[in-house]
């Protein structure tokens, strides 16, 4: 899924035209459409059809708008890239909820003593596990298939890294919930 914006609350934040089609162009079978930022997971199925139809937006994440929000400040280019794995008509295990930290990492023990609440959530947790684990080897090389300028630029830019990593920075002071790799904002080369 490539973000042709990104809704942030009631601002749409529209990403880079250019570095989104040029993504269209290098990731086969890539869909593109808006995509809504929330700040807690969308459980349930009916949530996320509701959110869909308030707003159009084809995905429901929680960085996108966090990295959309911090490029617009900086006045740079963003565009976003997600992969799908909790489809809309499934709802998320409440024990995935439970063992799910506020930076997005994952509490085994947490989610061992919702199961032993609710033992019925096994299977959830089963067929989610086994659509993270699906996307992983095409993306595991990610960067490779994008190139040095994730997609943006035809050659590598160097001098692009600290200010890539300036940009992460400020996402986390900001409260974002990102891990440095998710932050796909970069300025265009200075001439």
């Amino acid at each position: 899924m490539i973000g042709s914006s990104v809704l942030d609350g009631d601002v749409e934040r529209p990403t880079d035209t250019r570095w989104s089609q040029r993504l269209m162009r290098m990731i086969p079978g890539s869909v593109l459409g808006a995509i809504a930022g929330v700040c807690e997971p969308l459980a349930f199925a009916s949530e996320k059809q509701e959110l869909h139809e308030k707003t159009g937006a084809l995905i429901v994440d929680m960085e996108s708008h966090v990295v959309a929000r911090a490029a617009a400040e900086h006045g740079v280019p963003v565009a976003a890239i997600r992969v799908v794995v909790d489809p809309v008509t499934r709802t998320i295990p409440r024990s995935a909820l439970a063992g799910t930290r506020s930076d997005g990492t994952i509490d085994p023990l947490a989610v061992m003593r919702s199961l032993v609440r609710y033992p019925r959530d096994l299977a959830g947790l089963i067929r989610m596990s086994s659509t993270h684990v699906r996307p992983a080897p095409r993306w595991c090389g990610g960067s490779g298939l994008l190139g040095p300028g994730l997609g943006l630029l035809d050659t590598a830019v160097p001098s692009l890294v600290p200010q890539i990593a300036l940009l992460e920075r400020e996402i986390y002071r900001a409260g974002g919930r990102l891990k440095p790799a998710a932050a796909w904002a970069l300025p265009y080369p200075q001439k």
